[in-house]
């Protein structure tokens, strides 16, 4: 289990090559434990996105595949990670509207398991998804505002959901008031 936090970590600092390298070990070494085996894999391919080995297909399989462990298990904290696997699958495939669909599920597991950092990473790639997925502007607009509500205790997530909104309204033809979100974005993060 240590194996794939670890794994999880390097991913997350950019060492992609390490990352993958622990994250094979965890895999070899839970031959034996499904759940764990199945954690590891899942993040593995989180890994494989970034560096683009392995084909889109490998991680459709792998999530489903750990869907069904994750499922089996009842573990929300596995789930989690699989449909956000799957959304960012679909996100490099380009399918927003796929991607946006995998992360609403994988939100419901991080609110279940009370996942702080999930629920305010999720919305955030959520409210990405709705400037370039297929949802009407205003439908669009009225889901970032709620996104930004959920997430108003992370001041870094309720930067990047004033982003998307900027865009939004620009699509709405309101440049004012999107230079305004995109100062107050700004603002925050800096």
């Amino acid at each position: 289990a240590l194996l794939t936090t670890l794994g999880a970590a390097l991913l997350e600092a950019g060492q992609l090559a390490e990352a993958d390298r622990i994250l094979t070990e965890a895999i070899e070494r839970s031959a034996d434990n499904e759940l764990l085996q199945a954690r590891a894999r899942v993040e593995q391919q989180f890994v494989r996105l970034q560096t683009h080995t392995g084909a889109i297909d490998d991680v459709e399989r792998v999530a489903d595949d750990g869907l069904n462990v994750f499922e089996k298990h009842g573990d929300d904290v596995g789930q989690i990670r699989a449909w956000s696997l799957k959304a960012f699958s679909a996100w490099v495939g380009g399918q927003a509207a796929k991607a946006d669909e995998a992360w609403r599920r994988g939100a419901e597991h991080a609110r279940r398991a009370g996942e702080r950092r999930e629920l305010f990473e999720i919305p955030d790639w959520r409210a990405s998804a709705a400037v370039v997925g297929p949802t009407p502007v205003d439908e669009a607009i009225r889901l970032c505002l709620d996104i930004r509500e959920q997430v108003r205790s992370s001041p870094v997530a309720m930067a990047e959901t004033l982003h998307p909104l900027a865009v939004l309204h620009a699509m709405r033809g309101e440049f004012d008031r999107a230079r305004s979100l995109v100062r107050a974005g700004n603002a925050i993060i800096e």
